[in-house]
C-alpha cells in the first residue's frame, strides 16, 4: 500500500545558537545537494519545534523523496501539489541565496530576518515552503500560512520580502491559507493518498483492466446503492476481496479515473448518486 508518512510531536530538538558558520555550512550543504541532484530540504522535522504536528511523506512526484512538512497545512498543501496533474516535482523548504533576500530587504526598506536567540544575531537564510516544477516548464512558489498570522506586520513584512524574490526571478509566488486547505478535499486527499500505488503495482494494473468496467458497469445499474455495495459486487464479479475492491476504487479516483464530488466527504455508506461518482470522462 506504501502508506509512507510520519506524524511527530510538537516538542522536537531544534538549530539554536546559531553561528556564521553554521549558516555558510548549511547554506553550502543545501547548494551542494541541489547541485547534484540530491535534493534535500533546508530543514528538517526535527530542525524546528512547532505548535501542531510535522509530517515526513515519501512523495512520488519526487521519486519517493521524503518531504519535511512543518505543519498540518504544509502537510495538506502537499496532498494538493501531488494530486495536481500540472505539478511535476515538488522541493520544500527551499532556501533562498542569502545576499539577494538582504539586497531585497534593504530596498524593500524592512528588517531582514535574524537568529534571534543566537549571539550577535546573525542573518538568517530565508525559505519558501514549496517550489515546484510544472510540466509546462515553469515554476511556482507557495508560502503557506495560517490567516490569523496575516495580523502580524513582521509576518507580513516577511511575505513581501519572499514575494519580492520569486518576482525579480520571473517566478509565480502564492500565499496559500489555511482557511482554503482546511476542507473536505484535503481530508480526501489524505484518505487517498496511501492508495495513489498499489503494490505490487504489475499485478494491480492488469486487475484494474478487469475491475475497472466492472465496477462501471455495477455504478450504472444501480447508482442509489451504497458505494460500499457496488464496490462489493464489482468484487464479486471478478472474484476477488471486497478490501481489494476498495483498494482498486480509491487508487482510480487518486489516478483520476473515477470522479466524485471532493467538497463531499467520501464516506462509502453514501450513495454514488449523493457522491456524484462517475467516470472521469477528461482523464
Amino acid at each position: 500500500m506504501n502508506r509512507i508518512y510520519l506524524v511527530e510531536a510538537a516538542m522536537s530538538k531544534k538549530r539554536k545558537g546559531i553561528t556564521i558558520f553554521d549558516r555558510e555550512r548549511w547554506s553550502d550543504g543545501w547548494l551542494k545537494n541541489k547541485e547534484e541532484g540530491n535534493y534535500k530540504p533546508y530543514f528538517n522535522t526535527r530542525d524546528i519545534a512547532s505548535s501542531g504536528n510535522k509530517h515526513r511523506v515519501a512523495g512520488l512526484k519526487s521519486g519517493g523523496r521524503v518531504h519535511h512538512l512543518l505543519s498540518t497545512n504544509e502537510y495538506f498543501q502537499f496532498l494538493h501539489l501531488e494530486f495536481d496533474p500540472n505539478v511535476k516535482n515538488i522541493y520544500d523548504q527551499y532556501m533562498l541565496p542569502l545576499n539577494v533576500t538582504k539586497a531585497i530587504a534593504k530596498e524593500l526598506d524592512i528588517k531582514h530576518p535574524k537568529y534571534q536567540n543566537s549571539t550577535g544575531k546573525p542573518d538568517a537564510l530565508v525559505t519558501t515552503d514549496f517550489v515546484v516544477e510544472l510540466h509546462t516548464g515553469g515554476k511556482k512558489a507557495i508560502s503557506v500560512k495560517a490567516k490569523s498570522a496575516l495580523k502580524n506586520n513582521r509576518t507580513l513584512e516577511k511575505q513581501a520580502l519572499e514575494k519580492a524574490y520569486w518576482e525579480t526571478n520571473n517566478t509565480q509566488w502564492e500565499m496559500s491559507l489555511d482557511v482554503n486547505l482546511k476542507n473536505n478535499m484535503s481530508i480526501n486527499l489524505e484518505l487517498l493518498y496511501p492508495y495513489k500505488v498499489l503494490e505490487p503495482e504489475d499485478f494491480y494494473q492488469e486487475l484494474s483492466k478487469k475491475w475497472l468496467p466492472n465496477f462501471f458497469a455495477c455504478l450504472s445499474e444501480q447508482p442509489d446503492l451504497p458505494l460500499s455495495d457496488i464496490i462489493d459486487k464489482a468484487a464479486k464479479n471478478i472474484g476477488v476481496e471486497y478490501k481489494t475492491s476498495v483498494n482498486l476504487f480509491f487508487n482510480a479516483i487518486w489516478n483520476r479515473l473515477i470522479t466524485f464530488d471532493f467538497s463531499k466527504n467520501l464516506q462509502l455508506e453514501m450513495s454514488a448518486n449523493e457522491l456524484e461518482v462517475m467516470p472521469n470522462d477528461c482523464h
